[in-house]
């Protein structure tokens, strides 16, 4: 018998015993005609009987599955099938399998194994697929996928076998099934950090517009465009979603750090050297001569790029000042730039390990060698500011500078009262009259606050008060003052009159002098019993 017929009359064996194996496990086995799809035989199991707690509408579609029958001699343990039947049971969102079946010599079934086209076994199809694209591959029946019989799970040559194999292997839910094969279908052999790659042609441009492109100085003009996609480490043309057309087109890099840095700024003037954190940032070229090399040394609001060909280092800021950031990173900003534009300031820059890249003055910087006028006052209230936040426990708080600049007359009384109340002397303030209290001397408790941004802050200073005369309003002279506490509080008169409660509780005051929660900056205010 040639090898045809031996093949023909094995798989006429093995339809016929599968065939009688479902009927036997009470699966409804159908066929479809010709065979064309890879899909010997579609089974169903029988649907649930009745269950009264749920609906026909609402209950899960019986199991069912796609078999393609493959039969062997006993002595072999492989199959193979055409790429264009693989690709229709990986493209099926129902369970699909290839059933091999061995068979000796007296045409009798040794064994039945069940390849499951989902994980490895979906991926290898899915690989063959993309292989013979990329090899320009245009008939798929005339190629060939093969699996052993180590690819699928051994299955008991019983109705009770099959059934309970097929049962595991598809699971309860026939959707969630679906839904997983979708998901490896679209996610198998792709790497998220070498999917998507390109090859750009970029117009004519020097040497040193290269490097500036590559490291985000300069836009790049495109004169051509590739992009690849690599799934299963085959890159194929596409995928990125660009439109067509590339007419004047640029490229922006945004080029990530390579290590850490410090950039340290040290005068005659300044005793110890102000040092600022950074991220280093080289080009994301290979063999460029060490003297054309620019580096940048970023940190949060700063850009310090250093020129190695010409020795120059620039000064950028990347902030405005309308932006958010936490105080202490506008802090070291302006003190940063205090120390820069201090006569005889050298710059340097090393790296998070210590090793020195350069150094040299900023006198060539994108900056102007004169000193900013505004360097002075941002420097003294930032100063304060940090002080205060620092004081109520607030400096994860984020602010704009335009909000401390314009809150720099209150911030500075402020300070003055917590750190330099022994200078200020006594004082009188103006309250009207809400409570009886005798004239005499009180141990009283002075509380305001102020707005930065959105948030409000307030503050007690303790005070040896002298209360004089009363005529529907009268007026208290302070002969000692002592700051007590700042802290953030809800934007509103109650969180006010609560923080001046409890910090006179705490403090043994027993009067309270508190201002107009809309007019804090009024000398005015009203005078409150302590509630002890």
């Amino acid at each position: 018998m040639s090898e045809s017929s031996i093949s023909d009359h094995i798989g006429r064996i093995g339809e016929s015993w599968f065939d009688l194996l479902a009927n036997r496990a009470k699966l409804l086995a159908g066929r479809i005609e010709p065979d064309r799809l890879g899909r010997d035989r579609v089974l169903e199991f029988p649907a649930k009987a009745r269950i009264e707690t749920e609906s026909f509408d609402l209950r899960r579609a019986p199991l069912g599955c796609s078999i393609q029958i493959k039969s062997i001699l006993a002595a072999n343990d492989r199959v193979a099938l055409t790429l264009s039947v693989a690709e229709r049971l990986a493209g099926d969102n129902r369970p699909t399998f290839i059933c091999i079946l061995r068979v000796d010599e007296d045409d009798e079934i040794v064994d039945m194994h069940l390849v499951h086209l989902l994980g490895d076994n979906l991926s290898r199809i899915l690989k063959r697929l993309r292989q013979e694209f990329a090899q320009g591959t245009e008939e798929l029946n005339k190629t060939e996928v093969t699996f052993g019989i180590a690819a699928g799970r051994k299955v008991e040559l019983t109705p009770d076998g099959l059934k309970a194999a097929l049962t595991e292997l598809i699971g309860e839910d026939m959707n969630a099934y679906g839904a997983e094969k979708v998901r490896q279908r679209e996610t198998a052999g792709f790497k998220d950090s070498k999917r998507y790659s390109m090859s750009v042609t970029f117009e004519e441009m020097t040497h040193s517009d290269l490097i500036d492109g590559m490291l985000g100085l300069k836009k790049l003009g495109i004169k051509t465009f590739q992009p690849f996609e690599e799934r299963f480490d085959i890159k194929l043309p596409g995928g990125l979603p660009f439109p067509r057309g590339f007419e004047n087109a640029v490229l922006q890099i945004s080029p990530t750090p390579v290590d850490a840095g410090v950039i340290s700024v040290s005068s005659p003037a300044r005793g110890v050297p102000f040092e600022l954190s950074c991220d280093l940032i080289a080009p994301a070229l290979t063999n460029v001569p060490i003297e054309r090399l620019k580096l940048i040394a970023r940190s949060k609001l700063l850009n310090v790029v250093v020129n190695i060909e010409d020795g120059s280092i620039k000064l950028a800021s990347n902030f405005d000042e309308f932006s958010a950031h936490l105080l202490h990173e506008w802090w070291e900003l302006f003190n940063f730039l205090d120390a820069v534009f201090t006569d005889g300031a050298k710059l340097s820059l090393r790296t998070s390990g210590g090793l020195p890249l350069c150094s040299g003055s900023p006198g060539d910087a994108a900056t102007t060698n004169e000193r900013p006028k505004y360097l002075n006052e941002a420097v003294v209230i930032l100063e304060m500011t940090r002080r205060l936040l620092e004081e109520a426990g607030a400096l994860d708080r984020s602010v704009s500078l335009r909000d401390v600049m314009l809150s720099a007359t209150t911030i500075r009384q402020t300070h003055d009262f917590f750190f330099r109340a022994n200078e200020l002397g006594s004082f009188s303030f103006r309250v009207e009259m809400s409570e009886k209290v005798e004239v005499g001397e009180y141990s009283g408790l002075f509380v305001s606050a102020f707005h930065l941004g959105g948030d409000v802050y307030a503050y007690a200073l303790k005070l040896a008060l002298i209360l004089d005369g009363v005529v529907g309003e009268f007026e208290f002279r302070s002969t000692r003052m002592t700051p007590l506490h700042i802290s953030w509080i809800e934007n509103d008169g109650a969180a006010l009159k609560k923080f001046a409660q409890k910090t006179a509780k705490l403090s043994g005051a027993r009067i309270i002098i508190l201002p107009s929660f809309e007019n804090l900056d009024e000398p005015t205010g009203s005078l409150l019993l302590a509630q002890n």
